[in-house]
């Protein structure tokens, strides 16, 4: 009886988990879904800020995805001139690096993000 009992709660739990994973996947592609089509009609630095947007929600789950849009970003934010933008990409360019466990790429692009923020003046910088 014990055995079963034990062996139900395993189960419960692996049920559980499967699902909140596969809501959490449903949930990111609705947002990506979303971001996407906000892009075919975006330009400048909203085009930009939705370029990283994109590249954020796929940073762990398709990084070679979120490597291509943020190319697009940073060269669409460089010749906007969008410093905002360029910093932005450079923080989560250090934080695929790093979840790729290239920590001196990392280290390098956080500090660019430093520095561009204050550049631009951001107090928490």
């Amino acid at each position: 009886m014990r055995f079963f009992f034990s062996t139900f709660l395993l189960f419960a739990s692996l049920c559980a988990f499967a699902q909140s994973g596969l809501e959490s996947s449903v949930a990111q592609r609705s947002v990506a879904d979303s971001l996407t089509a906000a892009l075919r009609s975006s330009q400048g630095r909203e085009r930009v800020d939705l370029l990283e947007r994109l590249a954020f929600e796929y940073r762990f789950s398709k990084p070679e995805q979120a490597l291509a849009y943020i190319r697009q970003g940073m060269h669409l934010a460089d010749s906007a001139n969008y410093e905002a933008g360029k910093a932005k990409i450079f923080s989560l360019l250090g934080i695929i690096k790093k979840a790729r466990g290239k920590y001196d790429s990392a280290v390098y692009y956080y500090e660019k993000a430093l520095a561009l923020e204050r550049k631009l003046g951001n107090a928490a910088a």
